[in-house]
């Protein structure tokens, strides 16, 4: 996986976020987390799920353990 970049739909994203893909594209509209289309397919890149967990504190809680799995130690993100 060193220097792939990598997308999740929709689903997987909100899978991971252990939130309602309903309530993930509310957070689109609302412009809390970053996304990016391909024609009308949307994707959320790692860093951008990530950064929203950030920003959204209270989601800690509520994260599904495979969210660590996609940060690298090299990034000096400690949780």
């Amino acid at each position: 996986m060193k220097g792939e970049t990598m997308f999740l739909n929709v689903s997987e994203t909100a899978e991971l976020l252990n939130i309602s893909e309903r309530h993930l594209r509310n957070l689109i509209v609302e412009r809390k987390i970053k996304d990016c289309r391909i024609g009308k397919a949307i994707r959320f890149h790692v860093s951008d799920i990530l950064a929203y967990t950030f920003y959204k504190e209270s989601s800690y809680r509520r994260l599904k353990p495979e969210i660590y799995d996609l940060i690298s130690p090299g990034l000096g993100v400690v949780l």
